[in-house]
Formats: C-alpha cells, structure tokens, sequence
C-alpha cells in the first residue's frame, strides 16, 4: 500500500518537471495538427477564389488566339489601351493626312479587326497627323491700317514686323501704315520680315504742286491728284452737252502750291436737260451781302477761306469759285474767299 502511494506521488512530480511540461505541450500540438488535417480534408478551409482541380485531373490550358479588336475612329492613346487589355502589342505608328478626321485619331490598323492572332501579336496603326503647313505665305495687305493693328496681322499669318520708318506724306493720319514691303500677296517663307512705313506728324506743311486735271474725266482727275497726294474736294456740276464727268475748272488752280492733302474741288459736266443758273459777280462786298446775291440766284454760299494781307477790310469778299458767269445746277455752293 505504501508502495502504490509512492508511485503515485513520483507519476505526479513528472509532468511537474521540465521534461514533463515539455512532453505535454508537443503533444498537445500534435493533437490539434491532426484535427487541422482533418477539417482541411472535408473541406472546411475551401478556397472559392482559387479552386484546386481534383487529383489526377490536367487543368485547361489558356487559349493561344485572340481576335483583333476594331480600333478605327478611337484616338491613338485609347487604341493602345484596348490592344494591351486584349494581350496583343502595339505596332509600327505611321501618320497619315486623311483631312477626315480630327488628328490622333486611328483611320486604318493591320491585322484587320476580328482576325484571330497570336497572343501578343503586334498591331500596326495608322494615325491622322496634323496637316503640314505651306512653306510660304501670301503678306497680307497691311496699308491704312494702324500700326498696331497691322503688327498684328503679320503675326497671325507667321510673318516678323521688319523695320518700322516713320515717314510724313500728310496722306494719312499720324500712326497709319502708308507703305509696305513686300507687296500684299507676295509670296514668302514664313517668318520673313516685312518693313513698314509709318505716317508721323510733319514737322511743317509738305507742299506739293497741284497738276492740270481739266479737260479730262473725273475718274481719271482723281487719280492725277492721289499721285501728287492731293484729294478731290466740292463737285460742282455745270450742265452741258459734254460727256457727264467732263471736267471743266478746278480750284486751287494748276501749278499753283498747295499742302499735301490738300482738297481740289472740281466743275464737272453734267446732263443738258438739268436747269442751269449762272454765277453772279460778287463785287467787294461783305459776306452777308454776297449770301443775299447768291441766295436770289438759287445758289448757296459753300465753304469761306480767309487770308490775311489782301489790304481789304476783314470780312470782304475778295474771291469766288466757280468765277462770274460760269452756268452751274441750281442750288450749288460758291466758295468765298474773305479778307481777314
């Protein structure tokens, strides 16, 4: 009896032991592999994202074809997208000029769309470019406008502002471009300069030399002048069995000095049938008087210039155009010179 007692007492101080504990715990952890093992086997831990195939069963090999997706009327970044997601690679890229679609955009590939291909077969795309610009431009028409704004064409059509001069013709306001070089509608490379020249306010009037501009058409009297910077001024019209437009007088008369820009009025033909009165004198009047002599001849006092040093007392009439007796339209204006 002692003897099992002391047996007892010694079984129980083992796992008490080190080595006991150590024994205890290996297999405490073999007990719960064993357990593992067998939910794994009924199929508790199932994967259903990754199914294992069963046992001795080969798993289908993944398809080595492909169909060529449709990728015209796709921009190139988009087409390249679908052919990588598709397991294919993109090919050779040739641009090309169709002008029917908007650039970037895919007009043609090979293969074809729905052709069965290897994976990773390349695709070769063709790529609207944008359309390549003339080497040359026509220069633009700069003249009459201002400088700025001139400045600013030449820019818009890829042209350089070239030399600005500054040049006083009285033809133009100051700030006008009179003159270009090149000529409107020559054409250039693009970047050339073009040269402008600038109307300033002139230091002093430009005095020109007013041309004969009688005897010959209006047309043609108005070009004469604009050569010598000058400008048709008042129409009188005087009827006549000339051709209508047959100039017969002008004021300020030929050869005589006038500033550039100066204003010519002209006494041109007009119908036959037209009634006709007929300048009267104006004596050395005032200007009051010399209205109430044109006024009683249906004609209307036009526009007054006075000068100095006539040795007539301001306010005198001390000339007249159209000149006495000249047959003019009713109504017209006659211009008085006044002493000042």
């Amino acid at each position: 009896m002692a003897e099992n007692s002391g047996d007892a007492e010694k079984g129980t101080s083992f796992w008490k032991t080190l080595p006991g504990i150590l024994t205890a715990i290996s297999g405490l952890i073999g007990a719960i592999s064993a357990l593992l093992l067998a939910f794994h086997q009924i199929g508790f831990f199932k994967d259903d994202s990754a199914p294992t195939p069963p046992a001795g069963i080969e798993q289908p090999p993944r398809a080595t074809l492909v169909e060529v997706p449709a990728l015209d009327k796709m921009f190139q970044k988009e087409a390249e997208g679908v052919l990588i997601r598709r397991d294919l690679r993109v090919g050779k890229i040739t641009p090309i000029a169709t002008a029917k679609v908007r650039p970037g955009v895919v007009v043609r590939q090979d293969p074809p769309a729905e052709t069965p291909v290897q994976r990773g077969t390349p695709v070769d795309l063709w790529v609207e470019a944008a359309p390549s610009r003339p080497a040359t431009v026509a220069v633009p028409l700069v003249v009459k406008l201002s400088q700025k704004d001139a400045e600013g064409v030449l820019i818009r059509r890829d042209l350089r502002v070239g030399k600005i001069t500054p040049i006083a013709t009285a033809m133009e306001k100051p700030g006008i471009v009179v003159k270009q070089d090149p000529a409107a509608e020559t054409p250039v490379q693009r970047g050339t300069p073009v040269e402008l020249w600038v109307e300033v306010q002139p230091s002093r009037p430009v005095m020109v030399e007013v041309p004969p501009v009688t005897k010959m058409y209006i047309k043609d009297a108005d070009t004469v002048l604009s050569e010598r910077g000058l400008r048709v001024g008042a129409i009188t019209r005087q009827p006549s069995k000339a051709k209508p437009g047959w100039v017969f007088d002008q004021n300020p008369a030929a050869w005589t000095k006038a500033e550039r820009n100066t204003a010519v009025d002209l006494l041109i033909a007009t119908d036959a049938s037209r009634t006709s009165v007929t300048v009267p004198f104006i004596p050395k009047v005032s200007q009051k008087e010399a209205e109430d002599i044109l006024a009683k001849r249906e004609l209307r006092v036009g526009k007054i210039t006075t000068r100095l040093g006539t040795g007539m007392k301001p306010g005198t009439v001390v000339g007249q155009w159209p000149s006495a007796e000249t047959p003019v339209e009713r109504n017209s204006e006659v211009k008085l010179l006044v002493a000042k």
